[in-house]
């Protein structure tokens, strides 16, 4: 790394799960293939190269995170594999393709051992460092679902040769639906990914898309690495779910930290501090999450190793008690 390049470093590190150090500027592998701009697999392998070459050792993907030939795991095991001693890779199962390209259905606690498998196989690894059981649809955590008719519709029409499914993922439906109009209930399932960090296949566990009491039930069955929630400079509802993280030593670790398409980031103020720190909104915003708890770990994706590079360098932005105080307007 030469002198003049950003570091992942530069925003320090945290212990995952208490023994995974990994630094709290990470990399979402999910614009590899959904909603970026894509549309070769070398192009996903060289994004994934520049973000390790820049720090980068916390990778969040899915085996849901595909179309076609762009499939993040399969990117990442051609990009990365042998893997470096260090590299953190975390998935998440729950989500089931049921016949199409978007996730329509959650999978029952008998089927998980066939997904961690699978994730196992495709990344081509002994052991997952960590495996998040996601839940429920991309409404509230705590039930609030969308309902099945709306999604299969969505998914009929994501199904359609496009390059509708390579737009921003504001049009994508929701990366989960239940099987019904309400998600399955979360301890069954946690208890059965927890037998299989008991058998070794999984070395943490963590939960998506959940509420307090959701994250109560998961941690009564095993201890809970990390939670990935919803939360960015401009969506702040889950607050009081990164409190208790931050109280208990969990990683939080925001999905959409830039919004995902679906939701501006333009929060007054941000260009205001981007202006004063000669940044990027984006990076404001994502300076603004690490600010925001020791705990939290970003994971922004890109789809260019430029890109990757600018999102880095928000590692190294120190927010000033101005700065964020205008943000929290």
């Amino acid at each position: 790394m030469t002198m003049n390049q950003p570091s992942a470093t530069a925003a320090g590190d945290f212990p995952l799960g208490g023994d995974l150090r990994v630094n709290r500027l990470g990399f979402g592998a999910m614009r590899l293939a959904l909603g970026g701009r894509i549309r070769d697999p070398e192009e996903g392998v060289a994004v994934l190269r520049r973000a390790v070459e820049l720090g980068v050792n916390h990778i969040d993907t899915a085996g849901f995170y595909g179309f076609g030939d762009l499939q993040a795991h399969e990117m990442i095991r051609r990009g990365l594999s042998p893997y470096s001693d260090d590299l953190v890779i975390a998935t998440k199962v729950g989500p089931l393709l049921e016949g199409g390209v978007v996730p329509t259905g959650q999978a029952t606690a008998g089927q998980l051992r066939g997904l961690v498998e699978e994730d196992l196989r495709r990344l081509g690894r002994d052991h997952l460092d960590l495996v998040y059981l996601r839940v429920g649809g991309m409404g509230r955590p705590g039930g609030e679902a969308v309902p099945m008719a709306a999604l299969r519709a969505a998914a009929r029409d994501a199904s359609e040769p496009a390059p509708s499914l390579l737009a921003p993922v504001a049009a994508l439906p929701a990366l989960v639906s239940p099987g019904a109009d309400a998600p399955l209930a979360v301890a069954e399932r946690f208890a059965a990914l927890a037998e299989l960090r008991d058998q070794g296949l999984i070395r943490h566990l963590g939960v998506s898309n959940v509420d307090a009491a959701q994250l109560a039930e998961a941690r009564a069955i095993a201890p809970v690495a990390a939670v990935q929630n919803h939360f960015h400079v401009a969506h702040r509802d889950d607050a009081a779910v990164l409190a208790q993280c931050e109280e208990d030593g969990i990683a939080y670790v925001p999905f959409f930290p830039l919004g995902g398409g679906r939701e501006p980031i333009d929060r007054p103020g941000v260009a205001n501090v981007a202006a004063r720190h000669g940044a990027t909104p984006a990076q404001i915003a994502l300076a603004w999450l690490l600010a925001a708890s020791p705990v939290v770990l970003a994971i922004p994706g890109s789809s260019s190793p430029d890109h990757v590079a600018e999102n880095v360098a928000a590692a190294g932005l120190r927010l000033t008690a101005d700065d964020l105080a205008e943000l929290a307007g």
